[in-house]
């Protein structure tokens, strides 16, 4: 099924407010099975609220969901069902312990709204969590885990395109899970639309790589970037750049600028951290073992 690529461009709000919201009343189920509960949170593209699953319910599976709608603006437009289709075709390819599960997807019969349903995650975002909170141990683990639940999906050919705090969940078993896949790229399939990164601007400009703020396709190398941000930032409390990475370009982080992150990791930040997406060091054995270091 072709798309076209101008109906994507208007899937972007200019602003998110609780107007876009689509209304649930209490109990309203999608296709006469998902019980839709309280919201969860909202994002750019979409809202998340508790669901319940008759069929699980019925079979005593008890397992906490929630289910994911587009913003109601964006409902009606011609490609939202293949837009959602996708992080549903993306998620169920994982299989990963610090990657949200997915669970199903469908067209609500009655109002023909396209939904995504997942597992629940009970914890905090990890921009919600004060710095002060992580012990060193904690950070390391936290870069650890991060790094290796994106080398994984870069071996399943997806790039996540959007990694930033508002992304990432710190379950209260203190592990992590990394979520909303709305605008990742699976570069082993042709896509069913291609967002054009020029005009739109559905990610994080904070944490985003500087190529793609200039309008590229995400690459393996921008999810790099975007993880060694959020690294860097809970190690030192602040952005390497001011504002936005293109800054980089004319002021390139030195060694100096790492003097708060671990001695053993410096070097692999001042790479992974360059404005030039081709001098970001994938992952060498020695960074994998320089734990015991730390």
């Amino acid at each position: 099924m072709s798309r076209q690529q101008i109906d994507i461009v208007d899937l972007i709000p200019v602003n998110t407010n609780t107007d876009n919201i689509i209304k649930m009343d209490e109990e309203r189920r999608l296709n006469n099975r998902y019980a839709v509960g309280e919201r969860l949170g909202i994002g750019g593209l979409s809202v998340v609220y508790e669901a319940r699953d008759d069929y699980s319910e019925y079979y005593g599976d008890d397992r906490r969901l929630a289910v994911k709608l587009p913003l109601e603006h964006l409902s009606a437009k011609s490609d939202i069902d293949a837009f959602m289709y996708a992080e549903y075709a993306h998620l169920s390819r994982l299989s990963h312990p610090n990657i949200i599960k997915v669970i199903d997807f469908g067209i609500d019969a009655e109002f023909n709204i396209p939904y995504i349903v997942l597992e629940q995650l009970n914890g905090r975002l990890l921009n919600e969590i004060p710095l002060t909170q992580f012990s060193i141990s904690m950070k390391w683990n936290l870069l650890y885990t991060l790094f290796k639940t994106i080398e994984y999906l870069h071996t399943q050919h997806i790039v996540h395109a959007d990694i930033n705090p508002n992304n990432i969940m710190y379950l209260d078993d203190e592990s992590i899970k990394l979520f909303d896949f709305g605008i990742s790229i699976n570069l082993s399939k042709k896509q069913l639309f291609e967002l054009d990164y020029n005009t739109i601007k559905a990610y994080n400009p904070r944490y985003a790589a500087p190529e793609v703020i200039q309008g590229d396709v995400p690459t393996f190398h921008s999810d790099l970037f975007s993880m060694a941000v959020v690294c860097f930032e809970l190690y030192s409390g602040q952005l390497p750049y001011i504002e936005r990475s293109t800054e980089l370009f004319e002021r390139p982080i030195t060694l100096r600028d790492l003097k708060l992150l671990p001695f053993g990791l410096r070097r692999w930040f001042k790479y992974a951290l360059s404005a030039d997406p081709m001098k970001r060091n994938k992952l060498y054995p020695l960074f994998l073992d320089i734990k015991k270091y730390i």
